[in-house]
């Protein structure tokens, strides 16, 4: 090898790293942010049940209503693609928008907490927070199919968001029993924090885009989105995955009027599941260079169908804190690979729509699901048992869908796989 080549191999690494750094950084405060996973989400979920009275049904109509804005991803998606901000294509709206979420959480934690107070401010920090999230996905899906290395990019990003799981479960029960205010505040600051992070750290090239040119994009992007049938398998795939009736408010019912937990002990649940998540991530890290994605994908839903079983003993502390353990090992292996398949199917060009419109479309599989099965709860006179049979069953069905996945896409180890991005 020359020096040169040498020079450039290690300059390349170089740069790797620091974007693997700050997208893992990203995702590690934007999880911590998120209504729906962060610190806020058993605050918002304690005031929704215990405040305003809300059933397990209303409780997940009104969850489901305020994420909206992720069901709608690719907008973000096509506006960074195609759009530059202040000259750049990624920079610009990651730091507008994790600047204008911060002000909107401040303002949360010190409005009262009404129905339709809640309902507005809630839709729009998630507005904001989609547009910042969006952004980064194409972040991880241009330079991950750059580098070839879309497994160790989905497992920093899996393993940023499992250990913001993980703290905002610790933090989250805390904040929900004794400082509610404080810690709603907190979360506003954390994104002026990563806003100044993006601010210095990421050092973009500035682009200079006719309008003309633009829209020629677009439209070009479309066009190769909807004929992309190696995308569109991978996501049916994702909303096969996501389709989970039973383990969000269902779960959350069963953990505070069966098993009477508070919500200290409720958030040490979340934590001890993203903490065995993270394990798995980074156990990730090594086996995506070892073994074809194939593999790791029956190993994973294997595993994620196994954990859902574990579900039938939820019955008391100690077997929530075994079961949750299990439950984070199984579905944080299956997800890697996963979204390890997503990232290399995305079609190139159109990173961030593309990759948005993956997880909006997941999004909205999550989301109905919780609330059908809210609605079955309800039928169920509140009994889980029969909801950990549904989602064991629909869990089952994502390994006889794996087959039907594209075959080049799916038979090589990270580092390797020449076919990313690109319709096969």
């Amino acid at each position: 090898m020359s020096d040169f080549t040498r020079a450039a191999t290690d300059a390349d690494q170089l740069r790797l790293r620091k974007i693997i750094t700050l997208v893992g950084i990203g995702y590690l405060f934007l999880i911590l942010c998120d209504p729906r996973d962060g610190i806020a989400k058993i605050s918002i979920q304690f005031i929704l049940k215990d405040q305003l009275h809300l059933d397990a049904t209303r409780l997940a109509a009104f969850i489901a209503f305020v994420s909206m804005p992720w069901y709608f991803k690719p907008l973000a998606g096509l506006l960074t693609d195609n759009f530059p901000l202040f000259g750049t294509r990624r920079k610009g709206y990651l730091v507008g928008a994790s600047a204008i979420a911060g002000g909107l959480w401040l303002c949360f934690a010190l409005m009262p907490k009404s129905y339709a107070g809640m309902l507005y401010m809630l839709l729009i920090i998630n507005i904001a927070l989609v547009t910042a999230q969006t952004t980064l996905g194409g972040m991880l899906v241009q330079y991950g199919q750059e580098f070839k290395a879309t497994g160790r990019m989905s497992s920093i990003r899996n393993g940023a968001e499992n250990l913001g799981v993980l703290s905002a479960g610790l933090i989250g029960g805390w904040v929900a029993a004794h400082f509610l205010g404080i810690g709603l505040a907190v979360v506003g600051v954390l994104l002026w924090v990563l806003c100044f992070l993006f601010v210095k750290l990421f050092k973009e090239p500035k682009v200079e885009k006719a309008e003309s040119s633009a829209l020629q994009s677009t439209f070009d992007q479309f066009k190769l989105l909807f004929t992309s049938r190696t995308m569109w398998v991978a996501t049916a795939f994702w909303m096969l995955v996501r389709f989970s009736p039973g383990f969000q408010t269902p779960l959350f019912f069963h953990q505070t009027e069966t098993i009477k937990l508070k919500p200290e002990f409720i958030g040490f649940l979340a934590f001890i599941n993203a903490g065995t998540a993270l394990v798995g991530s980074f156990a990730y890290l090594y086996l995506c260079k070892k073994f074809p994605l194939r593999t790791l994908l029956y190993m994973g839903v294997s595993l994620s169908v196994i954990s859902a079983f574990c579900y039938l003993g939820y019955t008391s502390q100690t077997n929530a804190m075994i079961i949750e353990s299990a439950a984070g090992m199984g579905t944080g292996m299956a997800f890697l690979a996963i979204l390890d398949l997503l990232a290399r199917s995305t079609p190139k060009g159109c990173e961030a729509l593309g990759y948005a419109l993956i997880f909006s479309l997941g999004n909205i599989s999550l989301q109905g699901s919780d609330v059908i099965g809210s609605s079955l709860f309800e039928k169920f006179n509140h009994n889980f048992t029969p909801m950990v049979w549904i989602n064991s069953g629909t869990s089952a069905l994502v390994l006889l869908a794996i087959p039907f996945l594209p075959k080049l896409m799916v038979s090589h180890t990270d580092g390797h796989h020449t076919e990313v991005g690109a319709e096969l």
